[in-house]
C-alpha cells in the first residue's frame, strides 16, 4: 500500500499538480517549494471566500500558480506555519510571496483578479 501511495505522488508531481519529492527523509513526504504563495485568511472573512472563487480556484493553472504554488493557513495558525515574516498578519486575505521560507513581501487585503495578478507579476519579477 506505501508503495502504491509513492507511486501515486510521484506521478502527481510529474504532472505538475504536487511539488517534487523529498529527496531525504520520509518519501512519502512531500518537499515545500523553494517559492510559494501562502494566502493568511480567517474561517469569518467574507473577503476569504470571495478571493477563493474569484483568484484561488484559477491561480494553480497560470503560470504564477506553477512558479509559486498556493496554500493557505488560518490567521491563528500563523506562528505554526514556519514561516519568517517581516511583520505579523492582521488583515485577511493577505497573500505572502515566500521564498526559501522568507517572505519576499505581500499583497493585503482582497484586490481583484486583475490587480492581484499585476502584483503577483511585479513581485515574482523582483527576484529578492
Amino acid at each position: 500500500m506505501r508503495g502504491q501511495v509513492r507511486v501515486i505522488l510521484a506521478l502527481l508531481a510529474l504532472l505538475g499538480w504536487l511539488g517534487p519529492l523529498q529527496a531525504k527523509g520520509d518519501p512519502d513526504a512531500i518537499a515545500t517549494p523553494p517559492v510559494e504563495l501562502v494566502v493568511f485568511e480567517s474561517s469569518d472573512c467574507a473577503y476569504c471566500l470571495i478571493f477563493r472563487k474569484n483568484i484561488a480556484r484559477y491561480y494553480p493553472s497560470m503560470p504564477q500558480g506553477r512558479t509559486a504554488p498556493m496554500r493557505f493557513v488560518q490567521i491563528e495558525d500563523t506562528a505554526s506555519a514556519g514561516l519568517v515574516l517581516r511583520e505579523p498578519i492582521s488583515i485577511a486575505p493577505t497573500a505572502v510571496l515566500i521564498r526559501n521560507g522568507r517572505e519576499i513581501d505581500r499583497i493585503v487585503g482582497y484586490t481583484g483578479p486583475d490587480l492581484f495578478f499585476d502584483l503577483i507579476n511585479h513581485l515574482l519579477a523582483r527576484g529578492d
